[in-house]
């Protein structure tokens, strides 16, 4: 675990909209404080994939996709805001991600054939399986009264009134009046967000290459919610819901996502 001093943890799968509550939060303090948003997050909120990130070595591997069982909840003394997605939307934009944007040289098998998508699925440290493996495992701990469930698709569909209720949940007292979240909200939109992509503005974690005329390179890449429907074949499909049904049905709030 990683040490800090915040006093509050945001948790996300890579892909799941962490930079653009983010951004979006910076956005609310900038007009509350007349300062920058950035340092004034940076000082209350510690960012966390909680090993689900990218380990530092050249295997490019999940640090702990296997070895849920083995862990303990380490943030007792902390607040945590967990940021989910559907998992097979999540899984499609990293895998432009790591694929496209940033080049990651991802083979399998004696031949060392490259990886497609349908590949990248079944992969079991960066496919549909680890990801619904560790929502398995933060389940009964999203449910606690210092933990923040917040999801990528209630942001989409209501993004001032959620970032209101993480605002709310944050320590101390933070009198943000509406105008200030509902402007945060205008300014935060997917096509103003893309649009700054564009002209050069460098989100957090975005390392890799901005292709010209590729979309596919961004950021910002499409902010559909569903999109997996138009990435995966059928029989891909049928592999991810067999994943999710193994591991998600019966698990609340994730379970959510079976009849998505």
């Amino acid at each position: 675990m990683d040490e800090f001093k915040q006093p509050v943890v945001m948790v996300s799968h890579p892909r799941s909209g962490r930079n653009w509550l983010r951004y979006m939060m910076e956005r609310a303090f900038e007009h509350l404080y007349g300062v920058n948003g950035p340092i004034i997050l940076s000082q209350m909120i510690h960012m966390s994939h909680d090993g689900m990130g990218l380990h530092k070595t050249k295997k490019l591997r999940y640090m702990t996709a296997r070895k849920w069982g083995e862990r303990k909840y380490s943030w007792n003394d902390r607040k945590v805001i967990f940021v989910a997605r559907d998992p097979r939307d999540a899984v499609v934009s990293n895998y432009y991600l790591l694929v496209v944007r940033r080049h990651c040289d991802l083979r399998y098998g004696k031949t060392k054939t490259p990886y497609t998508m349908s590949r990248f699925f079944r992969d079991l440290d960066w496919g549909i399986d680890p990801i619904c493996r560790w929502f398995q495992w933060w389940a009964p701990y999203v449910r606690r009264d210092d933990v923040h469930f917040v999801t990528y698709e209630e942001l989409k569909t209501r993004p001032a009134f959620e970032l209101q209720l993480v605002l709310d949940f944050l320590p101390g007292d933070h009198e943000v009046e509406d105008w200030m979240v509902q402007a945060a909200a205008d300014a935060s939109t997917f096509e103003k967000l893309r649009g700054m992509e564009l002209k050069g503005y460098h989100f957090p974690d975005s390392a890799g290459d901005l292709l010209p005329g590729c979309p596919e390179t961004m950021q910002f890449r499409r902010g559909v919610v569903g999109g997996w429907r138009d990435e995966l074949d059928e029989e891909t499909q049928e592999y991810c819901h067999g994943v999710m049904c193994q591991h998600l049905v019966g698990v609340p709030p994730f379970d959510r996502y079976l009849n998505a």
